[in-house]
């Protein structure tokens, strides 16, 4: 996976198993990315939209 980094940042580009996670599951997702555990809240709008999204990069 191609990540990118700085000082302050990482940027990670969410393959499918991880978009999926993304829409489902931010818990888990944060555990298999290492990542801080935070409350993360998206609203439908925005899962639909990831969903959407979703669709086009498995279709």
């Amino acid at each position: 996976m191609n990540e990118l980094y700085t000082d302050r940042l990482r940027l990670i580009p969410l393959d499918t198993e991880n978009l999926t996670l993304f829409i489902n599951d931010i818990p888990k997702l944060q555990d298999v990315l290492s990542l801080e555990k935070v409350d993360v809240f998206f609203g439908e709008e925005i899962k639909d939209a990831m969903k959407y999204r979703l669709s086009k990069v498995v279709n």
